[in-house]
């Protein structure tokens, strides 16, 4: 999943040029609104993919992935695992 993940972002660092019949530039602010939104996206997708027994190693793990956690994001983290596990 985090391989896929890669390979569309990488598609969408070239979003802007694909198709253009010239090597056109990259816009500066493009390439950070991609950088910045996919980082986020694939600390998510690495953190679900951690197995979620036992918890306090979930947590660690949690924290060591996601530099920047808060109360929120961990809530909302929680909120997807559950939904995973109901569909598997």
């Amino acid at each position: 999943m985090v391989l896929d993940f890669q390979s569309l972002t990488g598609v969408l660092h070239k979003l802007p040029i694909l198709g253009a019949e010239t090597d056109g530039q990259i816009p500066t602010i493009y390439t950070r609104l991609v950088k910045q939104g996919s980082a986020k996206a694939e600390i998510t997708l690495k953190v679900l993919s951690i197995p979620h027994d036992p918890a306090d190693k979930f947590i660690e793990n949690y924290i060591f992935i996601n530099r920047e956690h808060n109360a929120i994001d961990f809530q909302k983290i929680l909120e997807l695992r559950v939904r995973i596990f109901y569909l598997e």
